[in-house]
């Protein structure tokens, strides 16, 4: 049901914010609908445990006719992932991921996360390549219970280490060793027994390769060797997780270019970059047309 109603919403989001954030989705509803008694119905019902098929349905079908009619209602919903999500939450992944010409891949990365082994997954590719939609969709599709957060350029892994503790925990980090935090870390993980996504794992490494000092190398080996599902993105030769094929493997993201599609196109006389491949060339190309 939580699931429904956050992709009603337009939004997907997992765990305690997901809750949270059903929470003021069936609010902004409620008061939308002020004056239809059987919509406020169907949300006095799920807020009453009375999850029916029926009431789910009367909700979702009320969120979207809001969202295609009134921009106000859109830009409410879009407003509660966004600017209101609480202190503690996490980075959502984009909803719904736009994903073309990547079903091999797709299926591979879902083979991956599906499997216990391996545990740690490191997609890798240059900038813009598409890892991030791509994994997005490969989560959503496995309907994983997910934790993601974003690494930046100015963070340090201090800053990292806080930052998933109050994922995990859902309140502020107390004033411990930042050593002792990583234990913390690692018990809300098993006992969540979800995936862990550290999006920009380039951040944490020098020359893409190797961790920037020993906290950062000791976070890595932690996560790296705690067993649990970890997801890495980062740019090509981001391998500081180790290369043992029984518990970590690389996952390359190729460019369009070097799409069997777009090869297909090339060689059989299309021009053009991928982006600009006119929809008329392509028809023209496929087979038996």
């Amino acid at each position: 049901m939580i699931v429904e109603l956050l992709i009603g919403g337009g939004i997907w989001l997992t765990g305690r914010v997901a809750e949270w954030t059903i929470e003021r989705i069936l609010d902004r509803t409620y008061d939308y609908y002020a004056t239809d008694s059987r919509i406020r119905r169907a949300i006095d019902n799920i807020r009453g445990g009375l999850g029916d098929p029926a009431s789910i349905r009367i909700i979702l079908d009320a969120i979207k006719s809001a969202r295609e009619s009134d921009p106000g209602f859109r830009r409410a919903m879009q407003d509660i992932t966004t600017r209101d999500l609480p202190e503690f939450a996490m980075d959502p992944f984009p909803y719904p991921p736009t994903l073309f010409g990547r079903d091999l891949q797709l299926g591979d990365l879902r083979t991956l996360l599906d499997c216990d082994t391996p545990n740690v997954v490191q997609v890798v590719g240059t900038s813009g390549v598409g890892k991030t939609v791509l994994a997005a969709q490969a989560i959503f599709d496995l309907a994983c219970d997910y934790v993601r957060l974003e690494l930046d350029r100015t963070e340090t892994p201090e800053s990292i280490i806080v930052r998933l503790y109050e994922l995990l925990h859902w309140q502020a980090a107390p004033e411990r060793p930042h050593k002792d935090l990583i234990g913390n870390i690692l018990e809300a993980w098993k006992a969540r027994d979800c995936v862990l996504v550290l999006d920009n794992l380039h951040v944490l490494l020098n020359d893409h390769a190797n961790p920037k000092d020993d906290l950062a190398k000791l976070l890595l080996d932690r996560l790296g060797g705690s067993g649990q599902k970890l997801l890495t993105l980062g740019w090509p030769s981001t391998t500081a997780m180790g290369g043992a094929r029984e518990r970590v493997r690389e996952f390359l993201v190729k460019g369009i270019d070097e799409d069997e599609g777009v090869r297909k196109l090339r060689a059989e006389g299309v021009v053009g970059s991928p982006e600009t491949i006119t929809l008329e060339q392509v028809v023209l190309n496929l087979d038996g047309n």
